[in-house]
């Protein structure tokens, strides 16, 4: 199996070579969840003559683009028929043993992290503040986030040197780039690579400030600059995003084709590299002030084992049910925690009172006072892709409305 990065943060031992692997040290426990728009299975194993567990991650290769694969797979493959009617018939193809292969992940041991984050759950939307994040957020993935010795490896060159197509060493500013394990390095429509800073200390998007800018204006226009010379792919048809929150904590960017819809791509997942940096070009500590929305698997742990709480149907109602150890708890009334953070006021969210001092002015009429000019800035208060929030203030000093659109 060839030992890849992933996305993710996990890591398979070794140096990137084409060794095989024996499953037969292993044994299926259980399917822990399914991609069907991905074709991707997480399987749970046991490894044999030891109390350890892997996770399994198997999914579809894409299909070749060659006209030379395309003559063999038909010259070679058999058709096991379904059904016919007219013109139209339904089959099973068993295509040549060179297309019949699985990419596959193996993370060997997982931790019940590793258990948690690909079994089955409910999604939610969390609204976070500053507040959360310091004392909720902050806390948790000191104490839980993968380990990071797999990017230390790569940024150290002590694995998968082969595998990066771009390395930049300043200390300060610098990166690698290298593809992801989702993509297969051939089919250019799925272009999936990441962008690793070489500094450490920035954790996420949250630790970002004015001080970063030069940082990501480098990976901005080198990621790109190579991944046209490498692809053949221009800036226009690429996005470059960030994940809030990230499976683990060491600044990265992600780099994928345009039209290919990546795992964690859309709204309330992903904030797109370009408007991060204008954000704070606007507001030096803006992901330090700002409320970020995310989804998140709702996660309890066992108050016996401290391994993660599922919610499955009991005899007589939902109850929480641990996998490592027979602890159950029946939910027997409304589970729920809410809390109303303190809203700013406009002027503390646009950079305090003498935000406007700087702001351009614009030919904007006064919905109070009918004035024809106002001051203006541009924020981006919601998701990455919905458009910048533009704010005015009425330049008649006795006036000074403020509204936004």
């Amino acid at each position: 199996m060839d030992d890849s990065m992933t996305a993710d943060g996990e890591k398979n031992a070794g140096n990137g070579t084409n060794d095989s692997l024996n499953l037969e040290t292993f044994r299926f426990k259980e399917i822990l969840g399914e991609d069907g728009a991905r074709k991707v299975a997480f399987v749970l194993l046991d490894v044999n003559d030891c109390n350890d567990q892997a996770v399994l991650i198997v999914e579809r290769t894409h299909f070749p683009l060659n006209e030379q694969d395309w003559n063999t797979i038909i010259l070679q493959s058999s058709l096991k028929t379904l059904s016919t009617n007219d013109i139209y018939s339904n089959h099973i193809l068993f295509p040549p043993e060179k297309f019949t292969g699985i990419k596959t992940t193996l993370i060997n041991p997982c931790t019940e992290k590793h258990i948690a984050k690909y079994r089955n759950q409910k999604r939610y939307v969390i609204h976070e503040t500053p507040d959360d994040y310091k004392s909720i957020t902050l806390p948790y993935l000191e104490k839980h986030q993968f380990t990071l010795k797999w990017i230390f490896n790569l940024l150290e060159y002590k694995a998968e040197v082969d595998r990066l197509i771009f390395d930049d060493a300043d200390p300060q500013n610098g990166f690698v780039l290298a593809p992801d394990i989702k993509w297969d390095g051939k089919n250019l429509a799925n272009l999936y690579v990441l962008a690793i800073i070489r500094r450490k200390g920035i954790k996420s998007i949250r630790d970002l400030t004015a001080s970063d800018l030069p940082l990501l204006e480098n990976i901005s226009q080198k990621s790109y600059m190579a991944i046209k010379e490498k692809y053949g792919i221009g800036k226009h048809q690429i996005r470059a995003y960030f994940h809030y929150q990230p499976t683990f904590y060491h600044l990265h960017v992600h780099f994928i084709h345009v039209s290919y819809d990546a795992p964690a791509s859309g709204v309330a997942m992903a904030y797109l590299l370009e408007d991060v940096i204008n954000n704070i070009k606007l507001v030096p500590d803006y992901y330090q002030r700002s409320t970020l929305t995310f989804t998140k698997y709702m996660l309890l742990f066992c108050p016996e084992c401290g391994s993660s709480l599922q919610v499955e149907e009991g005899s007589n109602c939902y109850q929480f049910t641990c996998h490592n150890c027979p602890y159950v708890q029946p939910i027997t009334k409304l589970i729920k925690s809410r809390y109303y953070p303190k809203l700013k006021d406009l002027d503390e969210v646009l950079g305090g009172p003498g935000a406007w001092e700087n702001a351009q002015i614009t030919d904007e009429r006064c919905p109070r006072c009918a004035g024809d000019r106002a001051y203006f800035m541009q924020l981006q208060t919601r998701s990455a892709d919905e458009p910048m929030t533009v704010f005015y203030r009425c330049a008649n000093s006795e006036c000074a409305h403020r509204w936004k659109e």
